[in-house]
């Protein structure tokens, strides 16, 4: 599931407003609405998401950094 500690690999899917998270070297499936897509000042893609999935000690979350302590917002990472 993960390469290093604090890292989750896999994949997120919007279609609609519904993510489905795909992590690798799981069967699971985690399925949340998408609450808001913006373009924060910094130029990076931020997605607000309607619950938490992922947890504190996560920097890298399926290729975003993860953020929030109630619902996950998932950002682009820095160039």
């Amino acid at each position: 599931m993960s390469k290093a500690p604090g890292h989750v690999s896999g994949t997120v899917d919007i279609v609609d407003d519904i993510a489905t998270i795909r992590l690798t070297r799981s069967s699971e499936v985690i399925l949340a609405r998408v609450l808001g897509v913006v373009v924060e000042v910094d130029g990076r893609e931020a997605i607000y998401l309607d619950r938490l999935v992922h947890r504190p000690e996560h920097a890298s979350f399926c290729g975003y950094e993860p953020d929030g302590c109630v619902s996950t917002i998932l950002r682009a990472p820095r160039e």
